[in-house]
Parts: C-alpha cells; sequence; structure tokens
C-alpha cells in the first residue's frame, strides 16, 4: 500500500520532522524505536508512515508498525488490517494484526479470522478466537459458534478457555435455544480436564448459559 493511499487526518506539518525521519530510516532499530513513540501518540497524522512499515521486510518493524495502528482512531484502519492479513506470513505479525479489530471492530474481518481457526501458532488461534468472540457479539454473527466449538479439543489449554468465554460472550445474546444446548453439551467433556482452570470455567461457563436457557422458556 503506497502512502498517498492513505492520507491521515493530520498534514505533514503536524508532525514531527524528526519522528518521520526516524520512520523513513534504514536502520530498522531505529525504525521500530520511532514506531514504538508513535503508538503512544494515537495520531493519524502518522498513518502513511506506519502503514509503510506495515510492508517492510523485517518482520519486527511489521510487527511494531500493526502494535501502533490500535491506537490510531481512524475508520480505515480496520481495512488496512484486513489488506495486511492477505500476504502476511509471519505469526507474530499476524497475531498482532488480528488483535487490531478489537480496538476498532469491523464486521468483514469475521469470515477472515474464521480461517485462523486452525492455524499452526496456538497464539494466532487464540487471537483469532477472542476477537471473533468480541465480534460476534457485537455484530450477531452466531454462525461463528460451530467452528468455535472444535477448539474446546485444542491441546492449548490456553486456547480452550479463550475459546469458553468467547462461546459465552456470543451466547449473552443468543435466542437459538439449539445452539446454546449444543455449547452446554460441548463443554461437559471438559468437566474431567486434568487442567484444573479448564474444568472450572467449563462448569462456570456451563452454569451462565443454562441461565440464557432458563430465560428462554420451553418451546
Amino acid at each position: 500500500m503506497s502512502l498517498q493511499a492513505v492520507g491521515g487526518e493530520g498534514g505533514p506539518a503536524e508532525r514531527d520532522p524528526d519522528l518521520v525521519s526516524m520512520l523513513e530510516s534504514d536502520e530498522d532499530s531505529i525504525r521500530i524505536s520511532a514506531l514504538g513513540t508513535v503508538a503512544g501518540l494515537h495520531e493519524s497524522s502518522y498513518l502513511p508512515h506506519i502503514v509503510a512499515c506495515l510492508y517492510h521486510p523485517n518482520p519486527e518493524v511489521r510487527s511494531k508498525a500493526a502494535i501502533a495502528m490500535r491506537g490510531v482512531k481512524d475508520t480505515i484502519i480496520a481495512d488496512i488490517a484486513l489488506l495486511a492479513l492477505v500476504t502476511e506470513k509471519d505469526p507474530d505479525v499476524i497475531f498482532d494484526l488480528i488483535l487490531i479489530f478489537l480496538y476498532r471492530p469491523k464486521k468483514e474481518a469475521v469470515d477472515e479470522l474464521l480461517t485462523y481457526l486452525d492455524y499452526p501458532d496456538y497464539r494466532v488461534r487464540s487471537a483469532a478466537v477472542d476477537v471473533l468472540g468480541a465480534l460476534g457479539g457485537v455484530f450477531a454473527r452466531y454462525d461463528i459458534i460451530k467452528p468455535l466449538l472444535p477448539l474446546l479439543d485444542d491441546a492449548r489449554p490456553s486456547v480452550v478457555m479463550v475459546t469458553l468465554r468467547s462461546l459465552v460472550h456470543v451466547a449473552e445474546s443468543l435466542l437459538d435455544r439449539q445452539l446454546l444446548e449444543q455449547i452446554v453439551t460441548s463443554t461437559l467433556k471438559l468437566d474431567n480436564n486434568p487442567n484444573r482452570m479448564v474444568a472450572d470455567l467449563a462448569v462456570t461457563v456451563r452454569r451462565q448459559i443454562r441461565e440464557s436457557l432458563s430465560m428462554l422458556g420451553k418451546d
């Protein structure tokens, strides 16, 4: 993506020329330092330079650019993140790009994030599940529930726990009795999970969903 494609709300006069010079430096360490500074400013005037760094050859630079984007209050941020995900291969950068949607929710991101539920890196799977739980509730995307259920068998306890939290979050506004009962049934197997935190959370989630079921009344 070119600098011209992303204007940012602030003009060149509003940017610190020294910081801009650092963002355009040939030294990766200087760019990374500058991106750390920009991340704390939350100013869209630096967005063109952040986007340029988002396509830098060094994944550490790209990761810092993704983190810097989270604080920028511009409606185009989610679109930029979606475009970057299409070509990004580094799991650390993908992780940071996915988390952008927690700060800048976008309905169109749901379908893209579903493709990361079986990603080899567990941190990416966990981030995708976490964000899907948030977006599913915001945009009433209850179709994400069935794709999330297999993650209850994930080898990583942290992924299982974030899946449980995401399911209960989406279930808060769900009125489909069959889907709610399917979630309850799917969590039963976790009662004997060797990880006590997983087992306890499954019980808590099941209790919350059963409360939702009781409020729906009988069919």
